[in-house]
């Protein structure tokens, strides 16, 4: 009876666990066949070379900077004491920060220091499986300072190195901003800085303006909201501009006699060293540095900083001169292009079209315009075509020169006009131009007379410089160059259009005459008079009316 009873339940029993085995081998047969195996998802095996692996740091990152990995010597290295490490932790302890930051975003190698210690920085790129990549950043010490060491003269030889690199770079080029970049590209190498900056001196506004910098980019960032530049006498950079000496801060909370020019937290270095960049008795500017650590430079730092300036100095003035060169070069060249399209056109629309094409390209702007004076109407009227704009807007141009208004003292005794703000210069509204500059959108405009005071044919008038905010003294220059070159040419052109519009009235006075002459048809010649009238006088509709004497009146003539 009570086996019988418990029969059934063995029964289903049984049936329950055969239906679960059932089920798990078929979970078995599919996770073998559709999991993922370790070797498909992991990155590629990468290794250190045995003589690096023990000594090492190595920071794994996504190329977005997401750090993912610090060995122990790594963190270490960074004083991140237990702390998770982030790309922010490992840039505020590197000097100089961006040459940390530029190796995860691109393979490379350069030189940091982190704390006291000189590194040698190698990035690598691993690919993996599924997409994406990682940067692996290998950090070795180094030989240590270019000036310091205990073997023998090897800091010598390294410092010899290191000249000689810098030397070799800066002549690699003449390129102005490829010479400030290999200025400051191998400073890493021999000194251990924050913050390092290259000025030069800007001789038209008597101040140094910083051309290129390296480091810590809050500082330039505040320095940009202040104006960018140091004055003579402002600052530790406005001091070596007024003394032309080098300046060692060991402290710089404790230094007294100058002061930087942004000071406190904008300010947060601990140490500088700056020098002058002299080429002879030239003053070219300065080149400086600055760390967050207190005493990290001392004397020999100072000595070996002039003898890289020297070098940099004359490399720096002689990019500056080639580049001068090479604009008065390409100049001579617009103005000869310039030439020969005024020599070729001999028609007065070609003419603009040509010289209005030639501008635009070589002072880099969207609008050219010519605007010639009319002695009769004593006004200055559009030539068109205008570059850049509809030929409607030529034909609609027009400044009337009414006597003691502004724009007649300007066609008088003006030199130049220029403006950053067309939409709130007040000048525009006295010349009469607001519904042009509304029209052709212009934002920032430049006019030139052609000409000579005593004897001027009109203006030039270039709009909307393009990569800048406004024209600069050079554009100025530039332009008056081309509207002097231009001015005999325009001059004879007038004279030969003058010339051709007399010839033309005569001929349709003589055609007229003729006609009256050769036929005693009335109609017959005041149709010919009408259509040379109109040839001449340039008009559309036009009506001859003859006096009626019986009742004494003009009637119209059909």
């Amino acid at each position: 009876m009570g086996l019988t009873g418990d029969l059934p339940l063995a029964l289903a029993v049984l049936v329950v666990a055969a239906a679960l085995l059932g089920v798990v081998g078929l979970f078995l047969r599919w996770y073998n066949r559709h999991a993922l195996r370790p070797v498909e998802h992991l990155p590629q095996p990468f290794t250190l070379a045995a003589d690096a692996a023990g000594e090492a740091g190595v920071v794994v990152a996504e190329r977005d900077g997401k750090v993912e990995y610090a060995n122990a010597r790594a963190r270490l290295l960074f004083g991140l004491n237990g702390e998770t490490p982030t790309l922010g932790r490992l840039l505020r302890n590197a000097q100089p920060a961006d040459n940390l930051l530029e190796l995860f975003a691109a393979e490379g190698q350069t030189q940091v220091s982190v704390g006291d210690q000189p590194l040698e920085a190698t990035s690598h790129r691993v690919g993996l499986p599924g997409g994406g990549e990682r940067f692996v950043v290998l950090l070795r010490p180094t030989g240590g300072h270019a000036l310091g060491g205990a073997a023998g003269d090897e800091p010598n030889v390294q410092a010899l190195r290191v000249v000689a690199d810098i030397n070799h770079a800066l002549s690699a080029s003449l390129d102005p901003a490829e010479t400030y970049a290999a200025v400051l590209s191998n400073l890493s190498r021999a000194f251990r800085f924050s913050l390092a900056e290259l000025n030069l001196w800007d001789a038209t506004t008597q101040v140094l303006r910083p051309v290129h910098h390296s480091g810590d980019r809050d500082y330039m960032r505040d320095l940009a909201l202040v104006g960018n530049f140091y004055a003579p006498g402002e600052g530790y950079s406005g001091w070596i501009a007024t003394h032309r000496q080098p300046l060692l801060v060991a402290d710089v909370a404790a230094y007294e006699p100058v002061r930087p020019k942004l000071f406190g937290v904008d300010f947060p270095f601990r140490s500088y060293l700056g020098v002058p960049l002299l080429a002879g008795d030239d003053f070219v500017g300065t080149l400086e540095l600055a760390s967050y650590q207190p005493g990290a430079f001392d004397t020999n730092d100072q000595l070996f900083l002039s003898l890289i300036a020297e070098q940099a100095a004359t490399a720096i003035r002689h990019a500056q001169r080639y580049s001068e060169q090479h604009r008065r070069l390409t100049e001579l060249s617009g103005l000869a292009e310039v030439t020969r399209a005024l020599e070729t056109a001999a028609d007065p629309r070609a003419l603009y079209a040509l010289l209005g094409a030639d501008i635009a390209r070589y002072l880099n702007v969207e609008q050219v315009g010519f605007i010639a004076y009319n002695p009769e109407a004593r006004a200055l009227v559009g030539q068109p075509p205008f570059y850049g704009m509809p030929d409607i807007v030529a034909e609609v141009y027009r400044v009337p020169l009414l006597p003691g208004s502004a724009a007649d003292a300007f066609w008088e005794r003006g030199t130049e006009w220029l403006t950053a703000d067309v939409p709130g210069s007040a000048f525009i509204d006295a010349l009469g131009l607001r519904a042009f500059a509304v029209a052709t959108g212009a934002r920032n405009t430049l006019l030139m007379p052609i000409g000579t005071p005593a004897r001027r044919f009109g203006l030039v008038q270039i709009s909307n410089k393009l990569g800048a905010a406004a024209f600069s003294a050079d554009d100025v220059r530039l332009l008056r160059l081309y509207a002097v070159q231009a001015a005999a040419v325009l001059d004879n052109a007038r004279l030969v259009h003058e010339a051709q519009v007399r010839a033309e009235q005569a001929d349709g006075l003589r055609a007229i005459a003729a006609a009256a002459a050769s036929t005693s048809d009335l109609d017959t010649a005041l149709r010919v008079a009408m259509r040379q009238a109109a040839s001449l006088l340039g008009f559309e509709y036009g009506m001859i009316a003859l006096v009626d004497e019986t009742r004494g009146e003009l009637v119209p003539h059909p």
